[in-house]
């Protein structure tokens, strides 16, 4: 038997005997067990049509868990060895390094976010023991997986402020190369602190769908009133559609803005407007206009 419970067969032959009679008075035949057979361990979620899912971590990493043998013991203190192959969309097969990610036990947690396969094949081997005693050949089981691809990281959008009046900002970015199971785009902003901390990431705008592409680009007006006096990093993510093979890919590029102060509303009525010198006057204050920005005196 082989590590998978598959029957070997070896053929050997002797010479004939002459004279045998009496030959085998003195031998006595006795049956034992020259070793057990350990049973493969049970993948599972193996060889479905789904997708393994992956958590996201807090970096945005992609973590998948992959389980054995829920149940199952074959030992009082069972022992494994795993190994693990990417097949990329063109069939060809790539060892991955597993370094130090699997620990022991029933099951295997590893970092797929830079993985660019389709699927990936599993072998978990069950290890026995050999000692003078006690002789055990674990099997071993290879279990094809599904998993999801990130989409492309999306390149830095441009933001223009067209009307220095408002805070009305124009984003605009091209698309990845391949849209295949890409949904749309979503713009995020993160806003600094006092302590020069981003803050938490929050949507900005509405989702840009594919359909919505002119030529490849994109583009969408957002209001940034709230944002006011701010620094603030914007960036993009390609969003995945529901039924792809794909995931929403990490976040783009950034784009850091620092968001103008509105200056405060006039407290006084204007009296008169003197056009030759672009101010606004009043009995008791001046408006000026210079240079696109108000200033104010008593």
């Amino acid at each position: 038997m082989d590590e998978n419970g598959t029957a070997q067969w070896t053929y050997s032959h002797s010479t004939t005997l002459e004279n045998y009679a009496g030959y085998f008075d003195y031998y006595q035949n006795v049956t034992s067990t020259l070793w057990t057979w350990l049973p493969a361990p049970a993948l599972e979620g193996a060889d479905l049509d789904t997708y393994l899912e992956p958590v996201i971590g807090t970096n945005g990493e992609m973590l998948y868990t992959f389980t054995w043998d829920s149940g199952i013991e074959g030992t009082s203190s069972p022992e494994y060895q795993v190994s693990m192959t990417g097949v990329d969309a063109s069939g060809r097969e790539v060892k991955i390094n597993l370094g130090d990610a699997y620990t022991g036990g029933k099951s295997l947690t590893v970092d797929g976010t830079d993985w660019n396969y389709s699927k990936v094949k599993l072998k978990v081997t069950r290890v026995g023991k050999n000692t003078s005693a006690v002789k055990q050949i674990g099997l071993a089981t290879t279990g094809i997986y599904n998993v999801k691809q990130r989409l492309e990281q999306p390149s830095q959008l441009t933001a223009e402020n067209p009307d220095t009046n408002e805070l009305n900002y124009r984003l605009s970015w091209s698309q990845i190369t391949s849209e295949e199971g890409c949904n749309g785009y979503q713009a995020y902003i993160r806003v600094y602190d006092d302590k020069e901390k981003l803050g938490e990431e929050k949507e900005l705008g509405t989702q840009i769908t594919t359909a919505q592409n002119a030529s490849g680009t994109y583009s969408e007006d957002v209001d940034l009133e709230a944002y006011a006096g701010k620094r603030v990093v914007i960036y993009l993510k390609a969003k995945a559609a529901a039924d792809s093979a794909y995931l929403d890919s990490v976040a783009g590029i950034t784009n850091e803005l620092e968001i103008p102060t509105r200056l405060p509303k006039p407290r006084y009525m204007a009296d008169k407007l003197d056009t030759s010198r672009g101010q606004l006057y009043c009995s008791r204050c001046i408006y000026k206009w210079r240079n696109d920005r108000y200033s104010y005196t008593e």
